[in-house]
């Protein structure tokens, strides 16, 4: 009966991992397009010489907007996180987040500048990183054989394990 739980608590942590693996893929590229708008909008004002004209400055309110989504997606993104106690990657999430919400208070102050590419490519990063970290221990799950493991005493005692076991965070 143990490992039949253990088996089943091996099958769920594998399901939240897909799960959030293919939201943080989903997230990535569009993250990627928000800041190819900013360098895009850099580029035409002339590195910040040249104001924003008012095409420019309704496609920087845009991409501010789009950066609020983001920042709303990974606040939810890090609630999960929270709940299946994760707290590397909920670090790495939260650190994702909050430059998420610098970057859209830039882009609504219409600053496109290096700093704020800077931020977002920070934020790519963060991102980028938990999605290997997710797929590694995505695939260390799948490579589990419950069959092989512990002689007896070994199990999670009816306890669900933690989303990813702490020493894999790091």
């Amino acid at each position: 009966l143990a490992k039949a739980h253990d088996q089943l608590d091996t099958q769920r942590r594998a399901q939240e991992l897909f799960e959030l693996q293919k939201v943080l893929t989903e997230l990535l590229p569009r993250q990627i397009a928000i800041r190819e708008g900013t360098q895009k909008l850099d580029a035409a004002t002339g590195g910040g010489q040249k104001p924003l004209d008012h095409a420019q400055t309704l496609g920087v309110r845009d991409l501010a907007e789009a950066q609020g989504k983001l920042h709303e997606e990974s606040g939810k993104i890090a609630e999960r996180l929270e709940r299946e106690h994760v707290p590397v990657f909920l670090y790495v999430m939260k650190d994702a987040a909050r430059l998420m919400s610098e970057v859209q208070k830039r882009l609504a102050e219409q600053k496109v500048d290096w700093l704020t590419q800077e931020s977002q490519r920070e934020i790519e990063r963060d991102l980028i990183q938990l999605l290997d970290a997710m797929k590694s221990e995505t695939e260390r799950l799948a490579q589990k054989d419950p069959q092989r493991e512990g002689g007896g005493g070994g199990g999670s005692g009816g306890k669900p394990q933690p989303l990813v076991p702490p020493h894999q965070q790091l």
